[in-house]
């Protein structure tokens, strides 16, 4: 597999990968500045360094780098053959797409996958029954969602997003996605069924900081009525918190600007 499809498969499929790049070689070594290794979970994924013995310290390198979280640079000597040979490496993390994650099976929850599909979002449902009217590359996990976040945690920049609020999973799935490091958390529902949210979290001792976090009734106002303009709404929101908005329209009033 090549390197740089290699790295795009990952970054769809929401894995975190290590890229380790030869910036230069010293001595007779089987390398060349440019070579490259991609790394996921400790295994080499596309790529070589040159030789096995340059991919294991590559491997190093890159497990040096997720456990900092941050990008190594370094010098490696091999001394191993009568003339020591060095390659300076450099390992960096290549983050996935962020995550939408919506939970339910419900027209509004088809609704967002496909708007999401659209706006080039990487789009999991959850539902305790599976679902397959969903539109193409939707990943769909049959689950109940509170277990299902449990075992996989959102992460930092990933949204998360539930549209049944009467479902019984409703108040385990909201505890785990606050306490999480979702950047987005949203529950479909009026401004009564919110309050009612809120007032269970809180009985059950979800602190003020996490409640804080929730986006509920979640959407912009844009008088939605059906699933799709629903979903419409909760994808527009999501986006622009993303990028530090506040959702109002763009508009000029031209009978007031000079021309």
């Amino acid at each position: 597999m090549e390197v740089f499809d290699a790295l795009a498969q990952a970054r769809a499929r929401g894995q975190r990968v290590v890229l380790v790049t030869v910036l230069g070689v010293e001595g007779q070594a089987p390398s060349r500045p440019g070579a490259k290794l991609v790394v996921h979970d400790g295994e080499p994924v596309a790529g070589t360094l040159g030789c096995a013995e340059f991919d294991t310290a590559g491997l190093a390198l890159a497990a040096e780098a997720v456990n900092a979280g941050e990008p190594i640079r370094r010098r490696e000597v091999f001394d191993s053959h009568a003339e020591p040979r060095a390659l300076e490496l450099f390992a960096e993390i290549n983050e996935p797409e962020p995550a939408l994650l919506v939970l339910g099976g419900t027209p509004v929850a088809r609704a967002v996958c496909e708007i999401a599909r659209v706006a080039g979002r990487r789009v999991t449902l959850v539902a305790a029954g599976g679902e397959v009217a969903v539109p193409p590359h939707v990943e769909v996990k049959a689950d109940d969602p509170g277990r299902y976040l449990l075992a996989a945690p959102p992460g930092p920049g990933d949204a998360v997003v539930l549209t049944d609020h009467d479902a019984g999973w409703v108040d385990e799935a909201l505890r785990v996605a606050l306490a999480s490091e979702a950047q987005f958390v949203g529950m479909l529902g009026s401004r009564r069924h919110a309050p009612e949210a809120v007032r269970r979290l809180r009985a059950s001792g979800v602190p003020d900081e996490h409640l804080r976090r929730l986006h509920a009734p979640v959407g912009l106002d844009i008088g939605s009525r059906s699933p799709g303009e629903i979903a419409l709404s909760i994808v527009a929101q999501i986006v622009a918190v993303e990028r530090g908005r506040d959702g109002r329209a763009l508009s000029i009033d031209w009978s007031t600007q000079p021309t």
